[in-house]
């Protein structure tokens, strides 16, 4: 029986002892085969030149930030070539489409044109060895691959076969659930979901069809043929191998060993979709005899974001040790901030950020977060600064799925016309009204010449009884948010549209996406009480003309613009300024990574971070943040503590960033603009409150020496303190911030600031654990 083809070329399988595949090769008349060696190591360091000299057996490269490491894979590809091994002898893995762009490219300047190069991600080298070998696992060469969405379609029609609930946050939840039993993240699956996964497996095959994880799946199964089908296995960014990834190189590499990886376990951020550093950090165990070498000198960065970052990260207990330097000299320390709140932080850093476009593009700046959510005010912010702005990874805020599915609600309130509006927020959440009940409406809406609220608010509609009675329920829903949207502040209204529809909780599961979307939900009722806070008069059309004005501007998008994007997402980037705002416990890490090796993770993305950076960091956080409704203290990053403060600079940020509505922002804002109590706390994580910022002294205390908690008792007098370090005298009405007072249908609560005058005099009030509230004096009595 004769054997499959192996290559392009149709050379057969070779049986017997597992050689190296050798030819002549001619680098051009020009040059000699010595002289391409040669010049493939000029310019590169001692570490760079052995690992691209290093042609055979298993080798490691333990490869720092911005340590050069794809100009040593791609030289080390080339000087394999150059050794006499055909090119389509050698593969080259890699995990995203743009680094194997780059790396194809680096490579045929290297040894010219070549059609027989196999340089790619883990996806599209599988989908090539499954065309060419497929037949012979029982797939059909011309099977067709089903993206994410089509993998969503297909588990929503089985949802709805099974007669389970098949909405966006279901179906999301399932395929999350799938993909980690598949990745073995999860041991098993229980209830209807075995059953959904072996009918979704079934369903697959039906069609010929391969998602992406069944890519690699099923390359595994060609564990025969993999091991005869090159010399050499190259991978780089191998800190983000999964199970089955690994399992896949295993089987390419067999008893030949030829394998080199290229990572850094500092920099392995993608747990959450399998990725494991393990991989990494027991390759020597893996392949006995494996050489290590270390790139650890930084061509990136100063010497201070090189000491910062290499300080960080010398917490993580299961990594390989490296050390990274520079030749570059120190640079500015980094800069380090403290706002009030969220909004300063943004504005702030907006008018950082036009100070410096003089000197650095405005493409060379970036604003790199934690979350999706931070992005809100910061996009607020450049566009009242009409500054161009590109969002990475992610949709405008403003534009958001779960945003989009909220101001369809309060414009449908404010203006009952719009069918746009009418038809979106009554899909969220589900009410039994289906798309044949909904085409109906529109038909009998467009014959009586209505819209579809006019249609609806009548009752002369003809629906069946179950959809009757959820169009009933949302017509009662939205007239009385028409009833209060003149009456109460937009924040208060939207509060009681999510009590309402129950929306968090219709978003609600454990996948990150939906807790991101919650997030984003949160920061919607974040950015109207701020609106508040500066338009105390303003209702909820007011509101929406602002938001209207900021997602219409035309002007502030383009190519050469500041970058805004998750940390996540700017890992393999670079700029000359990084701004990392939010560096608060709960947010960087995340409250919900305290396990080791999650908060572990975190640390690691705190490295990636700075380590964007060529010239300039700039770290901050807020004193307050609304979270989860509620305006709360924060507390500095445990990150923060272990910098090293001779590489930071403590900035007061300018006395209007520290204002409230003209008044000083502590004596306004009441306790919870101070950061006062904290100072009898020995711990060095409520030190580091002393330093920040120019804050009030802390008294001495021991601490790690060198740390940004050893530098509290250096702290200076507030900025933001009058001469005589007193709070402005009370009003003479009695009304201000930390007097206790009672409302009539809130009950009794605290003031956290006023502002007004005469008959408009307002007061933002917490009454318990709710968010603040805005109301006249009027409506107040002091207890």
């Amino acid at each position: 029986m004769k054997t499959a083809p192996l290559s392009i070329h149709n050379l057969r399988v070779r049986q017997g002892p597992s050689r190296v595949h050798r030819a002549p090769w001619v680098p051009g008349e020009d040059k000699t085969v010595n002289e391409v060696t040669e010049n493939l190591v000029d310019g590169l360091n001692p570490p760079q030149k052995l690992a691209v000299e290093s042609i055979d057996g298993p080798l490691m490269v333990l490869a720092g930030a911005g340590s050069g490491k794809t100009r040593v894979l791609t030289r080390r590809l080339a000087n394999i070539v150059a050794s006499g091994v055909p090119p389509y002898r050698i593969v080259a893995v890699t995990f995203t489409n743009k680094a194997a762009a780059e790396m194809r490219e680096r490579v045929v300047e290297l040894i010219g044109p070549r059609r027989d190069l196999w340089v790619g991600t883990f996806h599209s080298i599988s989908a090539r060895l499954l065309r060419l070998y497929g037949d012979q696992i029982g797939l059909s060469r011309d099977f067709v691959i089903y993206d994410a969405d089509d993998q969503k379609a297909l588990i929503r029609k089985l949802l709805k076969e099974w007669n389970l609930s098949h909405d966006a946050k279901d179906v999301r939840a399932t395929v999350s659930v799938l993909e980690a039993y598949r990745g073995k993240r999860v041991d098993k699956l229980f209830g209807p979901q075995s059953a959904i996964f072996a009918e979704y497996m079934k369903r697959l095959a039906a069609c010929n069809a391969v998602d992406f994880s069944g890519l690699i799946e099923k390359v595994a199964e060609l564990s025969d043929i993999l091991p005869k089908l090159w010399d050499y296995v190259l991978v780089d960014e191998f800190q983000d191998t999964s199970r089955t990834q690994f399992a896949m190189l295993r089987a390419m590499v067999s008893g030949r060993g030829n394998i080199c990886v290229v990572g850094d376990d500092d920099q392995s951020i993608y747990s959450w979709r399998g990725a494991n550093p393990e991989y990494l950090l027991r390759f020597e165990k893996e392949f006995p005899g494996t050489r290590v070498i270390r790139l650890e000198q930084n061509y990136r960065s100063t010497g201070n974001i090189i000491s910062a970052a290499s300080a960080l990260i010398a917490n993580n207990q299961t990594r390989h040790g490296k050390t990274l330097w520079t030749a570059a000299d120190a640079g500015v320390p980094l800069r380090f901030c403290v706002y009030e709140r969220e909004r300063d932080e943004a504005r702030l850093i907006v008018e950082t950020m036009e100070q410096r476009r003089s000197a650095t593009p405005l493409s060379e700046m970036a604003v790199l977060y934690r979350v999706n959510a931070q992005s809100r005010p910061f996009e607020e912010e450049l566009r009242r600064a009409q500054i161009p702005y590109r969002l990475v990874g992610g949709t405008r805020f403003y534009e958001r799925a779960e945003i989009k599915d909220v101001l369809s609600y309060l414009r449908l309130a404010v203006n009952s016309s719009s069918d746009l509006d009418f038809l979106r927020a009554i899909k969220t959440p589900s009410r039994g009204i289906g798309a044949v009940s909904l085409d109906k409406l529109a038909a009998q809406a467009k014959e009586k010449e209505l819209s579809l609220w006019d249609l609806c608010a009548t009752g002369t509609y003809e629906v069946s009884a179950m959809a009757r009675r959820g169009l009933a329920d949302f017509i009662s829903l939205v007239r009385d948010l028409q009833e209060q949207v003149s009456i109460i502040a937009p924040h208060d209204l939207l509060e009681m549209l999510l009590e309402r529809t129950d929306v968090m909780g219709f978003l609600h599961s454990s996948g990150d996406e939906d807790l991101g979307r919650k997030e984003n939900i949160d920061e919607l009722h974040k950015s109207m009480q701020e609106f508040a806070v500066d338009r105390p008069d303003a209702v909820l059309r007011d509101w929406l003309d602002n938001v209207s004005l900021l997602t219409n501007d035309e002007q502030v998008d383009g190519e050469d613009g500041v970058t805004l994007m998750t940390i996540h997402s700017a890992k393999g980037l670079e700029f000359n300024i990084v701004f990392l705002p939010g560096w608060e416990e709960g947010l960087f890490p995340l409250r919900r990574a305290e396990e080791e090796l999650n908060l572990e993770e975190e640390r690691r993305l705190a490295y990636v971070a700075i380590t964007r950076a060529r010239r300039e960091v700039h770290l901050s956080r807020t004193r307050t943040r609304l979270m989860y409704g509620n305006v709360m203290r924060t507390e500095a990053s445990r990150f923060l503590h272990e910098l090293p403060r001779d590489c930071i600079q403590f900035d007061s940020p300018p006395q209007a960033a520290m204002t409230f509505n003209g008044q000083d922002s502590r004596s306004a804002g009441g306790r919870r603009f101070r950061d006062g109590d904290d100072d009898d706390d020995e711990t060095p994580r409520r030190r580091f409150h002393a330093q920040e910022s120019s804050m009030r002294p802390a008294p001495s205390a021991p601490s790690a020496p060198g740390t940004l908690g050893a530098a509290a008792a250096a702290a200076a007098s507030p900025a933001s303190a009058s001469p005589a370090g007193r709070k402005p005298a009370a009003p003479a009405d009695g009304f201000s911030a930390g007097k206790r007072v009672r409302h009539g249908k809130f009950g009794d609560g605290v003031i956290k600031a006023v502002v007004g005058e005469g008959d408009m005099r307002k007061a933002m009030v917490s009454f318990g654990g709710a968010p603040p509230k805005v109301i006249l004096v009027s409506f107040l009595t002091l207890l």
